[in-house]
């Protein structure tokens, strides 16, 4: 792409437990052409429209590439933040 930052890439989000592709935002991520290091990216929205869900797909499709993530959150517990964590990356109800 010249002429252009190209950062990184949140299409995909690894694999589960049975070694099925989890899929990302590929539309979105090509869109947008990624993230690029070193900025800082704000997520805003109403209550119950699915922040934390893409967060997290995004973190974790971040943390696959290998890029370090900070995330700073003052809408939910820790106990509700990780177990819907855990509920996206495996597609099930997990208790902590």
């Amino acid at each position: 792409m010249e002429g252009k930052s190209v950062g990184t890439m949140f299409d995909q989000a690894g694999e589960n437990i049975v070694n099925q592709k989890i899929q990302g935002f590929p539309i979105m991520s090509k869109q947008s052409n990624g993230l690029l290091a070193g900025t800082l990216s704000c997520l805003a929205g109403y209550t119950n429209v699915g922040k934390s869900t893409y967060l997290i797909s995004m973190i974790m499709a971040l943390v696959y590439r290998g890029e370090k993530v900070v995330l700073c959150s003052n809408e939910q517990k820790v106990k509700p933040f990780k177990d819907n964590f855990f509920d996206v990356g495996t597609g099930e109800q997990t208790q902590l």
